[in-house]
């Protein structure tokens, strides 16, 4: 059984829903490692914040220069009401 196999990751899981109430994707890496096949690139960049916030961090590059970078890729427009990085919420 899967949930069996799965116990410690599925409670790291649940553990962390009952303290945040709203995980990311980068949550479940973080809590049981990278999905073990790989992705389509679009997703990955659409739910993993790591890219933005280590773009924003890098002290390479000035004020001006991030934010042309952030216009080439779309990123000041807005997200049209959605929430990147956003993988799963609890009720």
């Amino acid at each position: 059984n899967l949930m069996k196999e799965k116990k410690v990751e599925v409670e790291k899981v649940a553990l962390t829903l009952l303290e945040k109430e709203t995980i990311t994707h980068d949550d479940i890496v973080e809590l049981i490692g990278e999905r073990p096949f790989q992705g389509d690139d679009a997703y990955k960049e659409y739910v993993s914040r790591r890219q933005m916030v280590e773009k924003e961090e890098d002290p390479s590059l000035d004020k001006e220069e991030k934010e042309t970078e952030q216009e080439e890729e779309g990123l000041s427009g807005g997200t049209g009401g959605l929430t990147p990085g956003l993988a799963f919420t609890s009720y």
